[in-house]
């Protein structure tokens, strides 16, 4: 999931959010994933759109964008969003699953920026299901 838009901030690209449209609401998440990454956080009020979004999106590339804007924050009430996202063995929202993790892990300071997690990070261990294939 390239990270990526076209420039909007997140309060602008906000309400796109709730189009019904999938390609509307991922480009808008893309533009907040891009705001969040690079800011590290969100207007309240779009943080908690995500967060709610996070528990029903149907479209799988917006959830895994919302998920991957949601570990960019490092916001507490991410973190068991995101752990419940690890358990699934989709090989795409696997990949989303992990860039979400990995950077929830550095924002939320337990790793520091730039650090190499293993392949698969962190599925094959205990408690996730396999790498998918």
């Amino acid at each position: 999931m390239a990270c990526g838009g076209g420039g909007r901030t997140a309060a602008e690209a906000q309400s796109d959010l709730a189009s019904e449209n999938a390609k509307t609401r991922l480009k808008a998440s893309r533009d907040i994933e891009t705001e969040a990454k690079k800011t590290t956080t969100l207007p309240p009020n779009v943080l908690e759109q995500l967060l709610e979004m996070a528990k029903n999106e149907p479209d799988k590339q917006v959830k895994g964008s919302v998920m991957i804007a949601l570990g960019y924050t490092g916001d507490k009430r991410a973190g068991k969003l995101i752990e419940d996202y690890l358990q699934t063995e989709d090989p795409d929202q696997q990949r989303w699953a992990t860039r979400a993790w990995s950077w929830y892990l550095i924002r939320t300071g337990k790793y520091e920026e730039g650090h190499k997690f293993p392949a698969h990070f962190p599925y094959g261990t205990e408690g996730y299901p396999p790498p998918a294939k």
